[in-house]
């Protein structure tokens, strides 16, 4: 596992310099850090620049808005990034599992609790180090994992990214993003491409994904889907 870019998000100047020298010392040069002072530049930047970090530090209590708030805005874009809260707040726990975190640390901050974290942070990280993929078009993009695409469906100019949770919109052709994607999503329908790990059943022209959405599959395409599913026996159910 290379550099990994880490943010810091918290109003407080001190906080931001103590946190940051913090993961300095447990890591040494294997983060490269950036620090916010409000939520606004955080979404800001990734927006503006493209920037994904790997994990970010996200303090809880923000003027006119909340760290969790701030967590459901970013998680739109981006779904792979870790998300460890900072806060001196217990009030807001609850309220933190509305989002996928690692962690939750309170302040003043042991740094062997915030070890502890790190080292789950970074194990997901390196676990998903080959899932998460970066689609864009245009100005748009957002980051997503793999194995949660179930399928993606055409329609019309646009893709529809069907994920066990959300659906995304991208104005890209099936074919440009199954090659991106990989040897795992395979076309069943000229308006479909399925994820085969996400594949249940095949019968009478139609498949059955996990969560019971049934999509078609047409004569033309259930051979090859069929030797796909059997070059990767153990994918699917």
């Amino acid at each position: 596992m290379g550099i990994l870019h880490v943010a810091i998000c918290d109003n407080d100047a001190e906080q931001r310099e103590s946190l940051s020298a913090m993961l300095t010392e447990l890591r040494g040069d294997a983060y490269e850090i950036r620090t916010f002072e409000h939520p606004i530049g955080l979404i800001g930047c990734i927006r503006a620049e493209h920037y994904l970090p790997d994990m970010i530090l996200m303090d809880v209590c923000f003027p006119g808005t909340n760290g969790i708030e701030a967590v459901q805005s970013i998680r739109s874009i981006d779904a792979a990034a870790q998300i460890l809260y900072i806060s001196g707040h217990t009030a807001y726990i609850g309220d933190s599992f509305e989002t996928v975190h690692t962690g939750y640390l309170l302040k003043p901050l042991l740094p062997e609790k915030l070890n502890q974290a790190l080292l789950r942070a970074e194990a997901r990280i390196a676990a998903d180090a080959d899932d998460a993929i970066v689609i864009s078009a245009g100005n748009s993009f957002f980051r997503i994992s793999r194995r949660s695409i179930r399928y993606l469906e055409s329609n019309r100019r646009k893709a529809l990214i069907h994920g066990e949770n959300e659906t995304k919109e991208v104005y890209r052709k099936l074919d440009a993003l199954k090659e991106q994607l990989g040897a795992r999503f395979i076309r069943c329908h000229k308006r479909y491409l399925v994820n085969i790990a996400h594949v249940r059943r095949i019968e009478n022209g139609q498949i059955t994904l996990t969560g019971g959405t049934v999509i078609p599959i047409s004569k033309a395409h259930l051979q090859a889907v069929r030797q796909v599913l059997a070059a990767y026996p153990g994918e699917t159910t």
